[in-house]
């Protein structure tokens, strides 16, 4: 069952590329430049000419296939973003949920496993996701919709399965989630966007990451009984 699920996140990772890989080349050039220019230098401080050298192509040639800087993001980077990459997250989240997990320890370190995984294998990407969401109505509801119709029910589903053991609390599970996501998203991001590391390791964080989450979490007296 594992094996199957990895190969479907593999091919599920190939997409993005194959897409990509059957524009023309001039096009398909212009758009890895854009995507570097951008998440390197941010959408304002960029340029058709310095995507253009990037590329190794004139600035005319932008002009053929884009109107202009603006219409480079929206038709390009903001499809990718918005069609591939959140996808391709939601389903690497559904990758590791689909899986029995004996813990809400064992879920939660597989989960930032794989959310660390797909960061850095993804970092230009959310970096411009990043600087856009905030500015960019239609992409940042555009992916709050597919969160909560695609990801937060299963997650929250989890929650309550080990709730029923008595692992966790009790409590709402959209308000547990809402406690552990951004506890997630920030080492993530912070190790593979910031470049932030504490410990000796990833291992070693990720230790400390599940020991302070779950000391929160556990139900009464449940984490001093398993000490």
């Amino acid at each position: 069952m594992a094996g199957t699920k990895k190969q479907s996140l593999s091919e599920s990772w190939a997409e993005l590329d194959e897409a990509v890989a059957a524009m023309p080349e001039g096009q398909r050039k212009i758009i890895h430049a854009a995507i570097d220019e951008f998440a390197e230098r941010g959408y304002a401080a960029s340029s058709t000419l310095a995507i253009a050298g990037r590329a190794g192509v004139s600035e005319g040639l932008i002009f053929k296939y884009f109107k202009n800087k603006i219409a480079l993001l929206r038709q390009i980077v903001f499809p990718i973003l918005a069609t591939a990459i959140i996808p391709l997250a939601i389903r690497g989240v559904k990758s590791v949920t689909d899986l029995q997990h004996e813990t809400f320890a064992g879920l939660l370190r597989a989960l930032v496993r794989e959310r660390l995984e797909f960061a850095r294998r993804h970092q230009k990407h959310l970096r411009i996701l990043l600087q856009e969401l905030p500015l960019n109505e239609e992409l940042r509801t555009g992916m709050v919709k597919m969160l909560k119709s695609e990801l937060f029910p299963v997650l929250q589903q989890k929650i309550l399965q080990h709730q029923k053991t008595g692992e966790l609390r009790p409590m709402p599970p959209e308000q547990m989630l809402s406690l552990i996501m951004p506890q997630i998203l920030g080492f993530v991001l912070g190790r593979a966007v910031l470049g932030l590391q504490f410990g000796k390791s990833d291992e070693a964080d990720l230790d400390v990451l599940i020991e302070v989450m779950l000391q929160g979490l556990h139900a009464p007296g449940i984490y001093d009984k398993k000490r």
